[in-house]
């Protein structure tokens, strides 16, 4: 394996499957679903909480869905 792989795998490739599998399981959702998604978000503070993480980036999205599926009701939702 190359310099550059190495690297760039040891940089991406954990966002890269965390993304792939945020987007395979948001396309089995159904409307109704998506909507108990952001309901659960907002009752429980999600979304503020992650916008507090001193390391939150719109950047990297892995960090955000790992910190997110932390909450219980939310982590229900997705069988964890």
């Amino acid at each position: 394996m190359s310099y550059y792989e190495r690297n760039w795998k040891k940089k991406l490739y954990r966002e890269l499957q965390i993304g792939y599998w945020a987007r395979k399981t948001y396309e089995r959702l159904d409307d109704r679903q998506i909507e108990n998604i952001f309901d659960i978000i907002q009752a429980n503070n999600i979304h503020e909480d992650i916008l507090q993480y001193p390391d939150f980036s719109f950047d990297w999205h892995s960090d955000s869905i790992l910190r997110a599926l932390k909450n219980k009701p939310l982590a229900r939702m997705f069988g964890r």
